[in-house]
């Protein structure tokens, strides 16, 4: 298995080196067309850009290493992952040690001068070069760098910045370092490396905890996953599944999934469903166009499919006492929008629906959460136009929110689930996307707390689109369960929330929201996710913005 760090950084480099998006020619880079430095370099042919048919030999250079940064492991990872990928044949400095001393120049004198490129990659009979070099610092910068050894032209650079551990980044720093490489490691069990472990604090020490991820995080789910009394966090992209576990100071890497053809996950729901103690993860997805739910537990050393149903989107629900309820809503034409919630449960390994079990009408399987404590309310939802609303048993609204909250882009759009054409989409999608949002419940002192996200910016959907993302933060309100109100805002994040969930990240007995940001950093490396872990004060501080 391969860390998503180096996974990050060789997937963008494969990615982008299949769209040639260099320095001196921007302008064709968003149509995917082929453009005049791909050209001269000869990595590419045709009007469409695409990578050769044949492995590209690349030469690998990683040097220096600054404080608590180790050099071995990246070489080894890059190696592994260009290699996995079966459009790379690297090859590491040492093995081609040999034709940089034929030429009889230091270096970098090689590195800077064209004519010694082409003679070296002439001498090694290769196409690209990959440097990888770092900036030190307390955060460091990491550059990669992808060279054309035809021509000599940087085709491409990888730019970021990685923290590191907490000691390194006080160890002093060389007074001469030389460029060095990304902090990725092929991790083994329970390691954990300098690019996860970095921890951000706000103005506030203690009261926000910020885990920089390498690629975006669309929804997450948290428990007991792997049965060890321990927190573990699973996270996607929407193409892969990834597997952490919540250390103190580090988020350590534990198993991760790699995506597959014609999949997209939509959502990913936590909870202990059998009363075991070990919690089990639901991961809905759409496949070949079909909406697909699957119950995972922990066996043999990763998430195994332990149920499935076509046709259903599946989500999890605390409640009052007992295991969680298992919830579903029939995804099929129109009934995304106006199917009724129903429960569900594994029998004999096979996922069924429980007969008698609808909840009231207009109730979405997105924005849902059964209410903590005896009163009028039911269950809590977002409706159709955002709002929250309080629901009786029979669905009559006992209290509705005054503002809306959410402001995601649709789970799924009616182009993914139906097919071109067969309605109105934008209709559709722009319904769908009132549905979405992650809605917690606990209770409270006063009766019931309510934990839900807030996108805001002109229209979050379409700056979705155009990835020039707005800002976002996590609202609560408390009150009487009839009546709660806004009591506390977190501070807001570039980016949109995307996912959250509670859970007891320090084992001091009192749960954390943890939440996931997804902000755009760049064409080059395109969406970029956060794990925030908000620790809420008692009593809580007012965190006051602009509505």
């Amino acid at each position: 298995m391969v860390h998503p760090v180096t996974r990050q950084v060789l997937g963008a480099y494969e990615k982008n080196l299949g769209v040639l998006r260099v320095t001196e020619v921007r302008e064709k880079y968003s149509r995917g067309t082929l453009d005049a430095a791909g050209a001269e370099a000869g990595i590419v042919a045709g009007d469409r850009v695409r990578l050769s048919s044949r492995r590209l030999r690349t030469l690998l250079h990683v040097s220096g290493a600054a404080a608590g940064i180790e050099i071995g492991p990246l070489a080894q990872a890059l190696l592994e992952r260009g290699e996995e990928s079966g459009r790379f044949s690297m090859i590491d400095e040492p093995a081609w040690a040999q034709f940089l001393m034929a030429l009889g120049e230091p270096w970098e004198i090689v590195r800077a001068k064209p004519a010694a490129l082409r003679d070296l990659g002439e001498r090694a009979a290769a196409d690209l070069l990959l440097a990888a070099r770092i900036e030190p610092g307390g955060i460091p910068r990491v550059t990669v760098e992808v060279r054309s050894l035809r021509t000599g032209a940087v085709l491409g650079e990888l730019s970021e910045r990685w923290p590191v551990t907490t000691a390194a980044a006080q160890a002093p720093m060389p007074s001469a370092a030389p460029p060095a490489a990304p902090t990725a490691t092929l991790e083994k069990p329970g390691a954990t490396t300098p690019a996860q472990a970095g921890a951000v604090s706000s103005s506030k020490p203690g009261e926000y905890t910020v885990r920089e991820l390498a690629s975006p995080a669309k929804s997450l789910a948290a428990g007991n996953i792997l049965g060890e009394g321990r927190l573990e966090l699973v996270i996607s992209d929407g193409s892969r599944l990834s597997l952490y576990r919540w250390e103190e100071g580090s988020l350590a890497w534990r198993w991760d999934e790699d995506g597959r053809a014609g999949r997209r996950i939509l959502s990913l729901d936590a909870a202990d469903l059998d009363g075991d103690g070990r919690t089990e993860v639901i991961v809905t997805m759409v496949r070949n166009g079909r909406v697909t739910s699957e119950l995972r537990r922990w066996r043999d050393g990763s998430l195994s499919v332990d149920g499935a149903i076509d046709g259903v989107y599946l989500r999890t629900a605390s409640r009052r006492s007992g295991p969680a309820l298992l919830l579903g809503q029939r995804a099929g034409l129109d009934e995304v929008l106006s199917g009724r919630v129903e429960q569900y449960r594994l029998r004999e390994g096979a996922l069924e629906r429980v007969a008698d079990s609808a909840l009231p009408r207009g109730v979405g399987i997105f924005g849902l959460a059964l209410a903590p404590v005896d009163g009028p309310v039911m269950l809590y939802a977002l409706d159709r136009a955002g709002f929250l609303a309080g629901l009786a048993p029979e669905g009559a609204i006992v209290w509705r929110s005054t503002r809306p909250y959410g402001g995601y882009p649709p789970p799924l759009t009616a182009r993914e689930l139906f097919g071109p054409g067969p309605m109105d989409e934008q209709g559709f999608d722009d319904e769908a996307r009132a549905f979405q949002g992650r809605l917690l419940a606990g209770e409270a002192p006063g009766g019931v707390r309510l934990v839900v996200p807030r996108n805001f910016s002109d229209s979050p959907v379409t700056l979705v689109h155009t990835r020039s993302l707005g800002q976002g933060q996590v609202v609560i309100l408390e009150g009487l369960p009839e009546s709660p109100d806004e009591v506390l805002r977190s501070r807001p994040f570039d980016g949109y929330v995307a996912d959250l969930a509670r859970a007891d990240i320090d084992g001091d007995g009192s749960p954390e929201i943890i939440f996931a940001v997804n902000r755009f950093a760049g064409p080059l490396l395109g969406e970029r996710g956060r794990l925030v872990a908000w620790r809420l004060t008692t009593p809580p501080d007012r965190h006051e913005i602009s509505p």
